[in-house]
């Protein structure tokens, strides 16, 4: 199956402002180290306008400005400047999974101004080590999904076009990649930030295991760890063994403060750790040493799922390998 896959196995920090001025040079080669240093070796960065900001927001800007104006105009400046950045990224060896745009922007600056800014951002990075994301949330906030997704579409059938390298999409909870586009490089899905979506942590990833079993199946979006000033480590190592034993091809964690830059007051209405504060957790710092033993055993590849179930209640889920090993999670309330 791994020969058949072009998209390597990831873990991967949540970096939507990076691309920012909110985020100096100084702090994210501190962040980049670090991640390297803890065993993670990719991070999701939006390359254009990052979520929860309009177009030409303050916060939306690079030093050079917005990735593009709501006409849709280019700041190739912006683009160079990414580039920059992702190469940094790769010489601390970590890949860049680059989302475009997030989904309402479409509505913005129209399909054809979607298609040249990725056309550019495709010649821009493409010599790099990068995977794409069509857009973050592509169904958020539309009036008319179908009219939506029929603009995505076009955007993305524009790009394969261009690129040899994986393209992803990112849906919203209750939604997953293949009913979008069935000709995609994995299933992928988000579970979100709410603690009675704890069963999606698993449930999203063994459904599609079984229901799409060649396809990687890959959460881009669990609890975020302190968002909503909840789910930390016990949280955070209890989704990451849920998605291990039920199928993960790819772990994603995400830190509020860090995917948002945080000061504490931006974007708090998600919680108000900050920047300084999400880079001292030691939850990293486990979920990148488990990975790597994981990895190294192939684990990531061994497609045999069972579940053992107690009336409707999860007692435990365990992922098995070609060969008979066996690696188990017994569920904990």
């Amino acid at each position: 199956m791994k020969d058949e896959i072009n998209l390597p196995h990831f873990l991967a920090d949540t970096w939507w402002y990076a691309l920012t001025k909110r985020l100096n040079d100084s702090d994210f080669l501190k962040l980049v180290k670090l991640r390297e240093k803890q065993g993670f070796n990719a991070a999701q960065i939006v390359v254009g306008i990052p979520p929860e900001v309009e177009i030409e927001d303050e916060n939306a800007k690079s030093i050079y400005g917005s990735a593009f104006d709501k006409k849709g105009k280019i700041n190739y400046k912006y683009l160079e400047f990414a580039k920059k950045r992702i190469e940094i990224m790769n010489e601390y060896n970590l890949m860049a999974i680059v989302y475009g745009a997030w989904g309402n922007h479409i509505d913005i600056i129209g399909t054809k101004k979607m298609k040249n800014w990725w056309n550019e951002l495709i010649k821009t990075l493409d010599d790099l080590n990068v995977v794409y994301c069509l857009t973050g949330e592509i169904e958020i906030g539309c009036k008319s999904y179908k009219k939506r997704i029929k603009k995505w579409k076009k955007v993305l059938k524009e790009i394969k076009k261009k690129t040899q390298k994986p393209i992803l999409i990112h849906t919203m909870p209750d939604n997953d990649s293949i009913s979008i586009e069935k000709n995609i490089e994995a299933n992928t899905f988000q579970t979100g930030h709410d603690k009675e979506r704890e069963e999606s942590l698993w449930k999203n990833i063994y459904e599609s295991k079984k229901k799409y079993p060649k396809k990687p199946a890959i959460n881009l979006e669990p609890w975020y760890e302190g968002i909503n000033n909840n789910f930390y480590k016990k949280e955070q190592l209890k989704a990451f063994w849920l998605s291990v034993t039920s199928g993960a091809y790819a772990i994603c964690y995400g830190a509020q403060g860090i995917w948002n830059v945080g000061d504490g007051s931006f974007l708090s209405h998600w919680g108000n750790q900050t920047f300084e504060e999400a880079l001292k957790l030691d939850t990293p710092n486990i979920l990148g040493k488990e990975y790597k033993k994981l990895l190294e055993q192939g684990v990531f590849d061994w497609n045999k799922i069972e579940i053992e179930k107690e009336e409707n209640r999860l007692i435990s889920i365990t992922r098995i390998s070609d060969e008979g090993q066996k690696i188990s999670y017994k569920y904990e309330e």
